[in-house]
């Protein structure tokens, strides 16, 4: 995604795992270097709320109506919820 931003649900873990891969292949990204982290706009977005009783993507998702196609953690479906949240909380305000 040339000029895009990479976004994620505690985007320091897969990140290094992602940076590695990098490395370890020799890939330059033409994505932006910059990180979003989705989880830290909902905290920021969210905290306080009563119906926000936890951080995780999961309960996020549950929060926002976002049906998640598994129960287990699946890379997918995680991306899928972290995606349409992440359109949620840049709409409101």
């Amino acid at each position: 995604a040339k000029d895009g931003m990479f976004v994620g649900w505690a985007i320091t873990f897969d990140w290094s795992f992602l940076a590695k891969g990098f490395e370890d292949f020799n890939i330059k990204p033409l994505f932006d270097y910059h990180l979003i982290d989705a989880m830290s706009i909902a905290y920021s977005k969210l905290y306080g709320q009563k119906a926000v009783k936890r951080l995780r993507l999961r309960h996020i998702a549950e929060f926002f109506g976002i049906k998640m196609d598994t129960l287990r953690h699946d890379a997918m479906s995680d991306i899928h919820a972290t995606y349409e949240i992440f359109k949620r909380l840049m709409k409101s305000d």
